[in-house]
């Protein structure tokens, strides 16, 4: 059985709110640019405009091309399978990732997948920060995935 959420594709970079406000600015601003186009305004402005150019080119690459800007910068993820569990919760955090040959016994708890390793060290799965369904999902992939390799599973 193979379980894998991007973690990235569930996650808009903007409400829908900001993006319906950030579309009216951008309106407002350039019509006002095209109605006073003698007009040069100050530095602030142009900053002030390139930011919201920059804003515009996200919410036009997440709403219309599905495609999340923070891709870019890394991935987030959970992977599970029949050789290991791996998760990176978001793009600034490390992997963590337990080989299923190496783990002798798992138990959830507190939201943490705790797993017992072959040398007796403990290794530890947060899922804390993700939502129920998800929770739900995993715990049921590990589950299956444990009875297959008769690791004994306290879920």
């Amino acid at each position: 059985m193979n379980y894998y959420i991007d973690f990235l594709a569930l996650n808009q970079v903007f409400s829908k709110k900001v993006r319906i406000g950030l579309g009216i600015i951008i309106i407002i601003d350039l019509t006002l640019m095209i109605v006073n186009a003698n007009y040069s305004p100050p530095i602030i402005n142009w900053i002030t405009r390139g930011i919201l150019i920059i804003m515009l080119l996200i919410v036009i690459m997440n709403d219309f091309f599905n495609y999340n800007i923070a891709k870019l910068f890394g991935k987030a993820f959970i992977d599970i399978n029949e050789n290991a569990i791996s998760m990176k919760p978001s793009i600034l955090t490390k992997e963590q990732k337990v080989v299923w040959s190496n783990v002798e016994s798992l138990r959830y708890d507190n939201n943490r997948l705790k797993f017992l390793l072959k040398n007796g060290k403990p290794s530890t799965i947060d899922l804390s920060k993700l939502e129920y369904k998800i929770k739900n999902d995993i715990k049921d992939a590990v589950r299956t995935i444990a009875n297959k390799k008769n690791i004994s599973a306290v879920i």
